[in-house]
């Protein structure tokens, strides 16, 4: 049941961000462009099979970046209760760092978050967390960085 909803909502996003497409450049009627708008809606039908086979196959990462960035959030919040907490973790991870503007959704992403089964070692891959542990950061080398980077900002 929710698989289909999902479906449902990965084909209208796809469509929409299509229809933009289209809406953003406007053709002539002219051979090349009536062959150029066959490709792109053979492409969409394309693109739409491949992101419901993975959603069919539980396969959500592969799902979420088939789809445009614009609807990768969106598809995010809509699947995040499928997903386990491991899974959960990384993903959220993955789509903050590729959201173009996190302030839009500033409240839901505090929520994201915020959520008690994340935890907070899930959102670095284990590369990146072993060096965080193994790195000794003193009190006064956060506060130089932090007034650097003040300063820079002309705060």
């Amino acid at each position: 049941m929710i698989q289909n909803q999902i479906r449902q909502y990965a084909r209208k996003m796809l469509a929409d961000h299509y229809r933009r497409e289209i809406e953003r450049f406007p053709v002539q009627p002219s051979p090349a462009n009536l062959e150029r708008l066959r490709a792109d809606r053979a492409r969409l039908a394309t693109q739409i099979e491949d992101v419901e086979d993975a959603i069919g196959r539980g396969e959500w990462e592969s799902a979420l970046w088939q789809l445009p960035r614009r609807y990768r959030w969106d598809f995010f919040a809509l699947i995040q209760y499928e997903l386990s907490d491991t899974e959960y973790g990384h993903m959220l991870a993955e789509v903050w760092q590729d959201t173009e503007w996190p302030s839009k959704n500033l409240h839901s992403w505090i929520q994201l978050f915020t959520n008690p089964r994340l935890r907070r070692e899930l959102l670095m891959d284990p590369r990146r967390l072993g060096k965080l542990w193994s790195e000794r950061w003193s009190l006064a080398e956060i506060r130089a960085a932090a007034n650097r980077c003040n300063k820079r900002r002309g705060a």
